[in-house]
């Protein structure tokens, strides 16, 4: 089995930013060593596969828009020594990100873990009787989630921004659905990149079991939990409420923050009782925690009474750092947890006017989260404002700040412009500009002779 890991890794190695190219030549191919022996046959080969953990819940994405967020700074003095100016210029918007590098880990990670899944999906089908029917169907389940979830990473980063007017003429990402990396690249458009993610995760969501053995794994708790954002994005809030409501049938455990110690280096632990599905980031020299100081108008937004205030972050020299990782140490989280899923059903309760049961969902959420009960806006337009104050709040450094920015750009009254200053120049950001979209890497580009996307 783990020759044939190591089979794979050298195919996607080989070429990883042309991984979806035809860029891997059949000469290296046949340089493999008995690959005919290599190839994975049962269900513990397949299982084995997916549970690698470095490729697949250790290099997941989001570092690009977490980097150009407006939840924090850097200071000139960690700018100036910032060796990576592919990294300044995600924190600038500028129009040329990547110059002369190449290695982008939010291009080639998932598409790194898709081959995997492709691979999966496709030795099931060699499997052969008898076998445990609820194995296979789990197997099958998380591969189809966790392509989902990385064409996910890879939309959030690549495709262009969502309008349902336009979304079957404007570039998605290249989908890659068999592992054959030999075939001929493309992009779909928006539309189908979107309702490629959709069918993948609402398959899985009838395959998998309801919560998994480890956390590192999928499950239909996670599916149904990934469904409910992917509906709030895409502004369908009677689903996002109805997959919301139907995870926390499964896993609805919310951690007492009030019983926790203030004093730790990083106050949650790893796989805490709200983690639902983990993966976490890679570390940028930019993202690091003991380096990037929380955003002084995110700070303000936490009041006396709000318990994540000192779970959450750390005074350093007038600045704050972040602490509040569930994965218990300076990575950020960016999977699924509970908290995110109670918010989106708050949210999509108070979207389609339902404010009571909207006010009565996050209720249940903030008696974890502050030591005394809130004053909740009664009104349809200042709830929301509220509920999006909130998610700003508690969802920080996971990767989620970007979609959010992105769906209220949508709207003339929910818009934001992101502004920085450094080194005495100011840069900014407006509402629905190209610049939310990333370019393509250009060795990608260069060899496949894909669109670029316009900056």
């Amino acid at each position: 089995m783990m020759k044939y890991i190591k089979c794979i890794f050298r195919c996607a190695m080989f070429g990883l930013l042309t991984l979806i190219t035809n860029a891997c030549k059949k000469d290296f191919l046949d340089a493999i060593p008995d690959r005919a022996r290599s190839i994975p046959s049962t269900l513990a080969d397949l299982r084995a596969l997916l549970d690698n953990s470095s490729i697949i819940s250790k290099l997941a994405g989001y570092g690009m828009p977490e980097m150009s967020t407006d939840d924090y700074y850097v200071n000139l003095n960690i700018w100036t020594a910032l060796s990576r100016p592919e990294q300044k210029n995600m924190y600038t918007w500028a129009g040329d990100i990547y110059g002369n590098f190449e290695g982008i880990d939010d291009w080639n990670a998932p598409y790194q873990r898709i081959l995997y899944c492709n691979l999966v999906l496709e030795r099931l089908k060699a499997v052969t009787q008898p076998y445990d029917v609820q194995e296979f169907n789990d197997i099958k389940g998380s591969a189809l989630f966790i392509r989902a979830w990385s064409f996910w990473e890879l939309y959030n980063c690549f495709g262009a921004l969502y309008d349902p007017s336009t979304w079957e003429s404007e570039l998605g990402i290249p989908l890659r659905l068999v592992s054959d990396i030999t075939l001929p690249t493309t992009r779909s458009t928006v539309r189908e990149t979107l309702t490629q993610i959709e069918n993948d995760m609402k398959e899985s969501v009838d395959l998998l079991q309801g919560l998994p053995q480890v956390k590192t794994r999928p499950s239909k708790a996670a599916a149904l939990a990934f469904l409910s954002r992917f509906y709030l994005f895409m502004e369908n809030y009677p689903q996002s409420e109805k997959m919301a409501s139907e995870s926390l049938a499964l896993q609805s455990d919310l951690l007492d923050y009030a019983s926790l110690s203030t004093s730790l280096n990083y106050s949650f632990g790893l796989f805490n009782k709200e983690v639902i599905f983990h993966t976490s980031m890679s570390i940028y020299a930019i993202l690091n925690a003991t380096r990037l100081n929380v955003s002084k108008e995110l700070h303000a937004l936490y009041k006396g009474d709000d318990l994540r205030k000192d779970l959450f972050f750390k005074a350093s020299d007038g600045d704050f750092k972040y602490k509040g990782s569930y994965n218990g140490s300076a990575a950020f989280f960016t999977g699924l947890a509970v908290d995110e899923v109670w918010l989106n059903k708050a949210e999509a309760l108070a979207q389609q006017g339902k404010l009571q049961d909207a006010i009565k969902t996050f209720k249940q959420f903030a008696k974890f989260r502050f030591k005394n009960e809130q004053d909740i806006p009664a009104s349809k337009d200042n709830l929301l404002a509220y509920l999006r104050d909130e998610r700003r709040r508690e969802l920080l450094f996971r990767g989620i700040r970007w979609m959010d920015l992105k769906r209220y750009n949508r709207h003339s009254d929910t818009q934001i412009v992101l502004e920085r200053s450094i080194d005495g120049k100011d840069y900014t950001l407006a509402p629905q500009s190209r610049r939310y979209v990333f370019p393509i890497p250009n060795e990608v580009v260069r060899i496949t002779g894909i669109a670029q996307n316009e900056r």
